[in-house]
């Protein structure tokens, strides 16, 4: 954000006289307050949230304030690239009501108000912010190891890399419901000018979103602690991989049917499109699993960190854009007349196809000697 409204600054040069350096000045000051206003309020949110927010609870406070204003500055920014564009008369109503000398009042006072108030705020909190911060980590108890008969060793393996990992349950659950809200809002809206959208488009989005942004698929070798021993343990890495991609599966079609549960509660559908869409949502997230674990395998990363942001973003963002563009050629063919049958009927064909050639392909790298 602090990039785009420095880069703004520099519209005076294409929209007024070079020779007026007061109003040239005057945006260009502005627009650097405003990004100093911005970092300050940053800082200052940090610090309160670092106060106020129990040791216990204060990392989630930081993972909710980092990707919650991710993900709203990223669909404000979509949204108004998109109003731009469809309705070129708000490029002319801004330049009619920004008045440089008054906006730059307003970015002075903002800036001192956040400037004065960081101050105060590192003077005070700062210090019982950071000690209450660090205090926030996974507290093991000690307690005796029982003998027992390992039935899966692979089924335990992935248990445990899960269970384990507190923040990648918390960011598989809250952070993709949070992420599937936004982003098919941000789909049906802007698709919905082209006339993309038709029968059930809603719900195939819905769907494919929950599919698509699966982190516990998309870090299914970056979070796991063994990966540096699998190498010379004796591990089947085919095994490993198939429940990798079930464990993936299993967590993301709790999303997948709380999402299909609401969907069916509110639209009213037939007994027959419901479980057909349940279908749907069941093979694209078997479908969106086995290739986020398959980027992961081909492409780990080494993080210090689960709650970084890029963690398992890399994955994912390859996964939702390829699930998304699949989903829009569907509604596409079948909304032209290509396609002889329903959106949701071709869609559910497609993605059964899918999951039977990704499985084809593990079968085929299991009987050779490297995978994939």
């Amino acid at each position: 954000m602090q990039l785009g409204i420095s880069v703004c600054a520099f519209w005076p040069y294409f929209l007024y006289d070079h020779t007026d350096w007061i109003v040239t000045l005057g945006i260009i000051l502005f627009c650097w307050l405003s990004v100093l206003a911005i970092d300050f309020l940053v800082f200052l949110v940090s610090e309160l949230i670092g106060t106020l927010i129990s040791s216990a609870l204060v990392g989630y406070g930081f993972i909710v304030f980092q990707y919650g204003a991710f993900l709203l500055l990223a669909v404000v920014a979509g949204n108004v690239v998109t109003i731009l564009l469809f309705e070129p008369r708000i490029l002319n109503l801004i330049n009619t009501i920004f008045v440089p000398i008054c906006w730059l009042l307003i970015a002075i006072a903002a800036f001192l108000l956040f400037a004065v108030m960081s101050l105060i705020g590192a003077k005070y909190w700062f210090i019982r912010g950071y000690i209450n911060t660090q205090n926030f980590q996974h507290r093991r108890k000690s307690r005796a190891v029982r003998l027992t008969k390992i039935k899966n060793p692979y089924l335990l393996l992935e248990w445990k890399r899960v269970s384990r990992n507190k923040e990648l349950i918390f960011f598989s659950n809250i952070k993709n419901i949070l992420t599937v809200f936004i982003l098919c809002g941000f789909l049906l809206r802007n698709f919905g000018k082209l006339g993309l959208p038709g029968t059930y488009s809603l719900e195939l989005f819905l769907l494919v979103s929950c599919c698509a942004v699966n982190t516990i698929s998309s870090t299914a070798y970056s979070s796991d602690p063994n990966r540096s021993y699998l190498a010379f343990l004796p591990i089947s890495t085919h095994q490993l991989f198939l429940w990798k991609t079930i464990q993936g599966f299993i967590w993301g079609e709790i999303t997948i049917f709380l999402f299909w549960f609401g969907t069916v509660f509110l639209h009213g559908l037939s007994v027959a499109d419901a479980c057909l869409l349940l279908i749907y949502g069941t093979m694209m997230n078997y479908a969106c699993s086995w290739l986020g674990v398959f980027l992961d395998y081909k492409m780990p990363r080494s993080t210090n960190s689960t709650n970084e942001l890029l963690h398992g973003n890399i994955s994912k963002v390859i996964v939702l854009f390829v699930s998304v563009a699949l989903t829009i050629c569907e509604i596409t063919f079948v909304a032209q007349g290509a396609i002889p049958m329903s959106a949701l009927l071709f869609s559910t064909c497609i993605s059964a196809a899918i999951v039977v050639a990704e499985f084809s392909y593990w079968l085929f790298c299991r009987r050779k000697e490297d995978f994939p």
